[in-house]
């Protein structure tokens, strides 16, 4: 398995990543002197996408929440998914927007919302934008935010040259 992210609960360490080849996602059960407790297969019966990426795991009130990018017919989309005690997954929620997505980075804040941190590329490039979705402990989304554009301009193009260095000039 390739090690994603890690998460410590008392004496266990849980490693959750992707292995290779097979694009399967697994989570691993580990006492902390490196003993495999379990090792649990996180397989989606309704087979809603055909692999993902887990980026980040994290504890979420009595469950475990992947977070990631999963594909759907070769397109990259944000995806989360809840594990419950028995290591199974009772969740899966996929970003509905028509565009590219990934979810960067999730935590659980002081206010015991799930954030969840998104990076989407839109239709026409560079058109890309970041989102911001809380979620409470049943998956409903009760906060969001959208960043304007992160527009790259064409001066990306434009080389100068100064005492013999070369640099580009680059706004977003």
């Amino acid at each position: 398995m390739c090690h994603a992210s890690s998460c410590i609960l008392m004496i266990l360490l849980y490693l959750a990543g992707n292995t290779p080849n097979n694009n399967k996602s697994i989570i691993h059960k580990n006492l902390t002197r490196r003993q495999i407790v379990s090792t649990n297969d996180l397989v989606d019966s309704t087979k809603s996408f055909s692999y993902s990426n887990i980026a980040n795991l994290i504890r979420f009130g009595d469950r475990f929440i992947l977070t990631g990018q999963c594909f759907i017919n070769e397109k990259s989309k944000g995806i989360i998914m809840s594990i419950n005690a028995s290591m199974k997954l009772d969740a899966i929620l996929i970003d509905t927007t028509q565009e590219i997505s990934t979810v960067w980075a999730s935590h659980v804040g002081k206010d015991g919302l799930l954030t969840c941190f998104y990076y989407q590329v839109n239709k026409f490039w560079p058109d890309q934008v970041r989102r911001i979705v809380k979620y409470d402990s049943d998956f409903n989304q009760v906060w969001s935010y959208t960043s304007e554009y992160f527009r790259i301009e064409s001066i990306l193009s434009k080389w100068y040259s100064i005492k013999g260095w070369s640099y580009c000039v680059c706004r977003f």
